[in-house]
C-alpha cells in the first residue's frame, strides 16, 4: 500500500522528489494518471509520485487538481500527503497548499529550503545561491516570473490563507495548532534544515507536508522505511540531451557541454521542425557521438503569440524532434531538462510507465522509461539545478 503520496506540479519535479526515496531502495512508483482509492491501497509501492501539470494554470484549477488527489489519498489511508513545490516557488503554490490543507482540514507543514542545492529560507524569505529569489535569474522566467521573495506574500498572491512563520529561535517552542493554516519553517543551512524537519517529524505526527526535493531527501533519510542501495546505473558515455529550458543556468550548462565534446543542434525560428538539424543529429548518434538538441531563444513578440503558446510551441517542437531520433538511440542515455519538455516527450512517445531509480545529485533524477517493449534510461533535471559542468561530469563518470 502507498504510504507517501507526492503531488508535484510538473514532470521533473515529480521525478526528482521521488528519487531520494528510490535511492534508498524504497519502492517508488510514478503514476501516469489520477489513481483510484483501490489502486493506492493495492499498490506494491511504498511511495507514489504524481504530476498534476499545474505549474502554468490558473489558481482555481490548480486547487481543484490537488484537492481531488489529496482526497483520494486520504480515503485510501495514505499516511503522508506531500505537496511538492518548486524550489523557487513558481506556480500557484498558495492555491495548491490551501487545497492540501482543505482536503484534510489541517495544518500543512511547509519546508521550502534545499540548502544542498543553494535554496535557503531565512525569516520567511527564500534565497537562491545567496540572492533573494525575486532578484535572481528566476525573476525573468518566461512563464512564471518570480517577483516576490517573502513566502507569505507569494502564497497569499494566489490564495487567501493564513500563514505562520517559524524561525530557528522559535522552533523548540512551536506546537501544532490543529487549524487550517500553512506553517513555514526556516532552513538557513543544511544542519538547521535537518533539525527543523527532524524536530517536526519526531515530535509530532506529520500527515500534510510541503517542500521541494530537499524535504524528500530528509524524509527518505529519517523515516522508518525499508531501505537498500540503488542498483548499478548505465555508463553515460553516449548521451542525448534535450533542452527546453530558457533558464540562464541551464543555457550555461549547454554551452559548457558544447565546448567539451557534445555536438549541438539548435532548432531555429526559420525551421521549427529542424529538418536539417535533426538529420545531422541522427547522423551523429549513428556515429556514437553525444548530442545536445535545443532551440534558439524566442520571445512571444517575435512570433506574435502569447508566452503560453510559445512555451507549448518550444516543447512540442523539441519533443517531436526527439521522437524522430529514437530509432538511432540504442545504448544512449537521455538527458531531459525542463519539466514541460519531459511531459511533452512522455505524451508523444506513448510512455506507459516510469520507474524512479534514484538521484545523481540534488534535482537530478535517474529513471527508466517504459516505451513499448523498450526500457530507456533517462536523466531528468529541473531547469535551475546542477553545476555548469554537469554534462561533462556525467559523460566522464564523475557523478
Amino acid at each position: 500500500m502507498i504510504e507517501i503520496l507526492i503531488i508535484a506540479d510538473d514532470q521533473t519535479g515529480m521525478l526528482d522528489t521521488g528519487a531520494p526515496f528510490a535511492q534508498k531502495g524504497i519502492h517508488t512508483e510514478a503514476l501516469m494518471h489520477v489513481p483510484t482509492v483501490e489502486e493506492l491501497r493495492e499498490s506494491d509501492a511504498t511511495v507514489a509520485v504524481i504530476n498534476t501539470e499545474s505549474r502554468h494554470i490558473p489558481p482555481e484549477e490548480a486547487y481543484k487538481r490537488v484537492y481531488e488527489i489529496a482526497r483520494i489519498g486520504a480515503q485510501a489511508g495514505v499516511k503522508i500527503l506531500y505537496k511538492k513545490t518548486d524550489s523557487v516557488l513558481r506556480g500557484p503554490v498558495g492555491a495548491e497548499l490551501a487545497a492540501l490543507g482543505d482536503a484534510l482540514e489541517g495544518e500543512v507543514y511547509f519546508f521550502p529550503a534545499y540548502p544542498k542545492a543553494g535554496r535557503i529560507t531565512k525569516d520567511g524569505i527564500q534565497y537562491v545561491n545567496g540572492v533573494p529569489i525575486s532578484e535572481s535569474a528566476f525573476r525573468k522566467d518566461e512563464l512564471n516570473p518570480v517577483e516576490e521573495s517573502y513566502i507569505p506574500g507569494i502564497l497569499q498572491s494566489t490564495w487567501e490563507l493564513p500563514v505562520k512563520l517559524v524561525g530557528e529561535s522559535q522552533l523548540k517552542s512551536w506546537e501544532p495548532e490543529k487549524k487550517r493554516q500553512i506553517v513555514v519553517f526556516d532552513g538557513e543551512n543544511e544542519e538547521k534544515f535537518q533539525q527543523a524537519v527532524e524536530y517536526v517529524t519526531n515530535k509530532h505526527s506529520i500527515q500534510l507536508v510541503a517542500g521541494c526535493a530537499g524535504l524528500a531527501r530528509e524524509l527518505a533519510r529519517s523515516l522508518p522505511l525499508t531501505q537498500k542501495e540503488m542498483g548499478n546505473l548505465p555508463a553515460m558515455d553516449k548521451m542525448f540531451v534535450l533542452c527546453g529550458s530558457s533558464n540562464p543556468i541551464t543555457r550555461q550548462q549547454m554551452d559548457h557541454g558544447e565546448k567539451h565534446g557534445f555536438l549541438r543542434y539548435t532548432l531555429t525560428r526559420e525551421d521549427l521542425e529542424g529538418t536539417q538539424q535533426i538529420a545531422a543529429a541522427r547522423k551523429a548518434c549513428q556515429e556514437g557521438k553525444s548530442v545536445i538538441l535545443d532551440m534558439e531563444y524566442l520571445s512571444p513578440e517575435m512570433l506574435g503569440i502569447t508566452k503560453e503558446e510559445l512555451g507549448e510551441l518550444v516543447v512540442s517542437s523539441l519533443g517531436q524532434a526527439l521522437i524522430r531520433c529514437m530509432d538511432v538511440l540504442e545504448g544512449y542515455v537521455l538527458f531531459l531538462t525542463g519539466g514541460d519538455t519531459l511531459s511533452c516527450f512522455i505524451r508523444k512517445s506513448g510512455c506507459q510507465r516510469i520507474e524512479v531509480k534514484g538521484e545523481l545529485s540534488p534535482g537530478i533524477a535517474v529513471n527508466v522509461l517504459h516505451i513499448g517493449d523498450r526500457e530507456i534510461y533517462a536523466v531528468s533535471k529541473s531547469g535551475g539545478y546542477g553545476s555548469q559542468e554537469i554534462l561533462e561530469d556525467l559523460k566522464e563518470g564523475k557523478i
